[in-house]
């Protein structure tokens, strides 16, 4: 987002990724059918494998007829749900779904102003997509699965480093104030049937209150309706997982 020039479209992706043919036009095209004014699009992108890794042979990636979805989650140790995708058969329309995914996001640019990414979640691997995605949620945007592949995303990079190999030694201490974070503004509870908040609402720690109207949730719509919407229990730490009959 700090790369934000006043374009009319944003887009976020991983890097090591092959994209298909003319994929900016099936972007766009593919944004202005969703049925939203406020479409997110958004999942997991299927994966590319490189020949020399000698793993597994590539399907065609142009006109491919099978998308990813992301109807499926469970709860973490942290208290809050982890997204997971499905290999799905392409339909006509974007699928709704709940939640988002850094590794390919497509929006209007005003994403960018109305919902700013939170520069305070250090060395959380897992946590920024679900606050993410609550926090466009709660901020009136809709969020969508793309029904047409845009690229291919190289995940398994045999042999090359990944961050976890480039920590700085206070790493740890600086992911858990992260978590921190993520579970006071998503109400994470002190475990299963518990409704007391594990970081206490009136909470003093400073980095979890930092910059919170900014990089906070909004009220369009509120965070109890998005658990219902999602079908996420937070209390009892369930997922019906009812958006997978969608796929």
């Amino acid at each position: 987002m700090l790369m934000y020039r006043g374009e009319t479209f944003y887009m976020m992706i991983d890097s090591h990724n092959r994209f298909v043919t003319r994929w900016d036009k099936i972007v766009v095209d593919m944004y202005r059918n969703a049925p939203s004014p406020k479409a997110v699009l958004s999942h997991y992108p299927e994966a590319w494998h490189n020949p020399k890794d000698k793993k597994e042979v590539n399907a065609a990636l142009d006109n491919r007829q099978t998308t990813t979805y992301l109807c499926d989650a469970k709860f973490t140790e942290y208290g809050y749900v982890k997204l997971n995708g499905f290999v799905v058969h392409k339909t006509n329309k974007p699928r709704q779904q709940p939640w988002a995914a850094a590794g390919f996001l497509f929006a209007h640019a005003n994403l960018t102003r109305e919902v700013p990414f939170d520069p305070y979640l250090d060395y959380v691997f897992d946590g920024e997509e679900i606050l993410y995605s609550v926090r466009m949620w709660t901020h009136g945007w809709d969020i969508f699965s793309p029904n047409e592949n845009i690229l291919y995303h190289y995940y398994y990079r045999v042999g090359a480093k990944r961050f976890w190999d480039l920590l700085p030694s206070d790493w740890l201490q600086r992911r858990e104030r992260a978590h921190h974070r993520i579970q006071w503004f998503l109400g994470v509870t002190k475990g299963v049937n518990s409704t007391e908040r594990l970081i206490p609402l009136d909470t003093k720690e400073e980095w979890v209150l930092e910059e919170k109207e900014r990089y906070g949730l909004r009220r369009k719509r509120w965070l109890a309706e998005w658990y219902r919407y999602a079908g996420v229990d937070p209390v009892m730490r369930t997922f019906n997982q009812g958006f997978c009959g969608l796929a």
